[in-house]
């Protein structure tokens, strides 16, 4: 074997090497990519809304692995043991089907535990025959007329679409940066009954819109965030939007890890 030929065999072995340590990275950096996802179990049902164009918006940030699940056999799931395989649960439900005893300490025992909740629009109506929900997300809506509520009378709560909304950014916070404050036209929820200890983020004057629009709440080791936007894909849509969204994920996410490190 001459010079020529060695030189060739070790060229050819060198740039089997480099292939095997490039795919090798190749490999490394994409389950490193998966590895980063966060969680999403997007629960729904119970009031129609645009399913194609919501897996559109969803579907539009990289970062998010969906899964889904239909109200009222999604309740099956919340659980503890979910936040081993769930970082964040998205509510996008009207559910109000009777929910059970065992059905609501489960619930109760998963935020004991620590999981990012996001309470989304229209899932403010749900659990209406449920007192107790209220302790667990910040604030509710009253669907029934002249409302009895742990002893006292509210006003029934409003829905009115085709809103042109001025939201207010009420404080800085990891879920408002970098967003100003907009308009947008979406559907108004006024007349809410909100918890005092609340943590407000966002506000609207509008006299159809409840003053607080968007609110975080704790429960357990769990984080919640309420917000009341997000009809539909014309809100979607919209920049503001979108990126509160998204931070508010994020947020989530970071609070749940943050959780499951201490653990």
């Amino acid at each position: 074997m001459n010079m020529f030929q060695i030189m060739c065999i070790m060229l050819k072995k060198g740039f089997a090497i480099s292939l095997i340590f490039g795919l090798c990275f190749i490999a490394s950096y994409a389950f490193a990519e998966d590895e980063a996802k966060i969680r999403i179990l997007f629960v729904y049902g119970g009031h129609p809304f645009e399913e194609p164009q919501m897996d559109e918006f969803l579907n539009s940030f990289p970062e998010l692995e969906i899964t889904k699940a239909l109200m009222p056999e999604a309740r099956n799931l919340l659980k503890p043991g979910l936040e081993k395989t769930c970082d964040v649960v998205v509510f996008y439900d009207m559910d109000n089907n009777p929910v059970t005893d065992e059905q609501k300490a489960n619930y109760a025992a998963l935020l004991e535990k620590g999981i990012g909740i996001f309470a989304w629009h229209h899932h403010h109506c749900s659990n209406q025959a449920w007192d107790e929900y209220i302790d667990l997300v910040g604030g509710r809506t009253f669907l029934a007329s002249k409302p009895v509520f742990r002893g006292k009378e509210y006003p029934m709560s409003t829905f009115i679409g085709g809103l042109d909304l001025n939201v207010k950014i009420a404080k800085e916070h990891p879920i408002t940066k970098g967003v100003k404050d907009f308009t947008i036209h979406d559907e108004g929820y006024g007349k809410l009954l909100i918890l005092p200890d609340a943590e407000v983020l966002l506000t609207c004057d509008h006299e159809n819109q409840n003053f607080e629009t968007c609110w975080i709440w704790r429960y357990g080791k769990s984080t919640i965030v309420a917000n009341l936007l997000g009809h539909d894909s014309i809100a979607w849509k919209q920049p503001e939007f979108r990126q509160l969204f998204i931070q508010s994920i994020h947020f989530l996410a970071d609070e749940k890890n943050n959780v499951s490190s201490e653990k």
